[in-house]
C-alpha cells in the first residue's frame, strides 16, 4: 500500500484522473486521504525556535499584543523650572528698548497725520494712535499700582519684624491705595477740584440717563 501512495505522489495530474477512472473513485479517495493525512502529519517544525503553521479554519483571537508607543515630552520654557525663575524687574530692564520704540514710532504717526490729506489713511493713523496711547496708559496704570504695592510690602515687612501680624493686601485695597495715590497727585498739581467737578458731572449724566430709562419703562 505504501509503494502504491509514493507512486501516486509522483504521478501528474492526468495519470491520477486515469487511475481513478480504473479503480474507482471511492477506493482512489482512499488511498489518497491516508496518503495525505501522513504527508501533514509529518511537517513538523525543523527547530524548537521555529514558529507553528497555524491552521486557517481557527478564529483568530480579538486580543491583540499592541506594542506601546513613546509618547513626546514637550517643554514649555514659561512653566519649566530648568527655564530659571521670573524676575520682573530684570525683564523690565532687559526688554526696555521695546517702549522706546513704541514711543518713537508714535511720534511718526503723528507726523503722518499732521501731513496726510487723505481721509481713510488719516482715518487709520488716528485709530491707530489712540489705540498705541490707550495701551501706554494701561501699562503706566499698572506700574504704577505695582510699585505701590511694593512701597506697602516694604512697610508691612518693617512692621512685622516690630510685632505685627502679617496683613495680605485685598482687590478693594489695592483699589483704594490707588485713589489714595492719584488725589495725592492731584493735589500737588492744583486740579483737585477740577477732578471732582468732572466726577459729579458724570455721575450727575448718568443718574438723568437711569431716571429717564425707568419713566419711559413705566409709560
Amino acid at each position: 500500500m505504501d509503494t502504491v501512495r509514493k507512486e501516486m505522489s509522483e504521478m501528474s495530474f492526468e495519470e491520477l484522473q486515469k487511475l481513478k477512472g480504473k479503480i474507482g473513485i471511492t477506493m482512489f479517495n482512499k488511498i489518497y486521504r491516508k496518503h495525505k493525512r501522513k504527508t501533514k502529519k509529518e511537517k513538523k517544525p525543523i527547530t524548537k525556535n521555529q514558529p507553528l503553521e497555524m491552521s486557517s479554519k481557527k478564529p483568530v483571537s480579538t486580543l491583540r499584543h499592541v506594542v506601546p508607543v513613546r509618547k513626546k515630552a514637550y517643554r514649555d520654557p514659561r512653566f519649566d523650572d530648568l527655564s530659571g525663575n521670573y524676575n520682573e524687574d530684570f525683564f523690565k530692564k532687559a526688554y526696555s528698548f521695546i517702549d522706546d520704540y513704541k514711543e518713537q514710532e508714535l511720534k511718526v504717526l503723528k507726523k503722518k497725520l499732521k501731513r496726510s490729506k487723505n481721509e481713510d489713511k488719516s482715518k487709520n493713523i488716528k485709530y491707530l494712535i489712540t489705540r498705541m496711547e490707550q495701551q501706554k496708559l494701561a501699562s503706566d496704570q499698572i506700574s504704577k499700582s505695582k510699585d505701590l504695592e511694593k512701597t506697602w510690602q516694604k512697610k508691612e515687612k518693617g512692621l512685622v519684624t516690630q510685632g505685627k501680624k502679617q496683613y495680605f493686601l485685598k482687590k478693594s485695597d489695592k483699589k483704594l491705595l490707588q485713589i489714595a495715590q492719584k488725589y495725592r497727585e492731584l493735589k500737588e498739581k492744583g486740579k483737585v477740584e477740577t477732578y471732582l467737578k468732572k466726577k459729579r458731572k458724570k455721575t450727575h449724566i448718568k443718574n438723568e440717563r437711569y431716571l429717564s430709562q425707568i419713566k419711559h419703562n413705566e409709560d
